[in-house]
């Protein structure tokens, strides 16, 4: 009898919010987007967002979640990466910390295109307003060679896989598997907040760069469901 065997399987986990915990976050990410608004701070938001205020890039701060003491969006994000890890049977250090995070604003026909997170353990992003109409989250195939064979592309192995996620969920993923977004084909912006994660003691370099300071790569560039439409 024949076997086949589906090898090195990439990891990526979607963890949707529960009742317990969609409410809070929302509100507490709904508050730091209104400030954002509000003062045209856009120091911990995407360098593809186009504001108005077109801040420098040299003045990004990536630190979303501490500047708006969004703790419990910390926690979610903790615990999904809890989930992950123990999901995946990852057999080394089990501390995370989050690195950097940063609010994305995807204005009408925005997209995100093909990048990683290189020299971080996991990446991953909340989503606070999306829907199937503005635009999924897209992972190539981690083995290059796939885009330029068409053999054996197929089911078992695609050249890209889109996840559609929906508003309080959390999707992580390892941060060297690159991804991007398909166009936001809606007036209304989507939202949501990304983040690097490392970690706890962890080497502060890696690949030349501190991690700390390092701008993730770019190639180019429910109860509150139905009320948190428009802002």
């Amino acid at each position: 009898m024949s076997n086949m065997y589906a090898m090195f399987p990439t990891p990526v986990i979607r963890v949707p919010a529960s009742q317990s915990n969609y409410d809070a976050v929302q509100l507490e990410v709904q508050a730091a987007y209104k400030k954002i608004q509000e003062i045209g701070d856009t120091t911990a938001a995407s360098y593809l967002y186009k504001d108005s205020t077109k801040t420098e890039l040299s003045k990004k701060t990536y630190d979303f979640i501490e500047k708006y003491n969004c703790e419990k969006l910390k926690l979610r994000i903790l615990e999904a990466t809890n989930e992950y890890v123990q999901q995946v049977g990852w057999q080394g250090p089990t501390n995370f910390v989050i690195k950097q995070s940063w609010i994305n604003i995807t204005n009408q026909h925005g997209l995100h295109s093909g990048h990683c997170h290189p020299g971080y353990a996991l990446s991953g992003t909340y989503y606070f307003r999306v829907s199937n109409t503005q635009g999924s989250i897209c992972f190539n195939n981690p083995n290059p060679a796939m885009f330029y064979c068409n053999f054996p592309q197929g089911a078992m192995c695609p050249q890209t896989v889109d996840i559609v996620p929906d508003d309080g969920d959390i999707v992580l993923f390892p941060s060297w598997l690159i991804h991007s977004t398909r166009p936001n084909r809606l007036e209304e912006h989507r939202i949501s907040i990304a983040f690097n994660i490392d970690f706890v003691g962890g080497d502060e370099v890696a690949f030349g760069l501190n991690k700390e300071s390092h701008i993730p790569y770019h190639k180019s560039e429910s109860s509150l469901k139905g009320v948190i439409n428009k802002l």
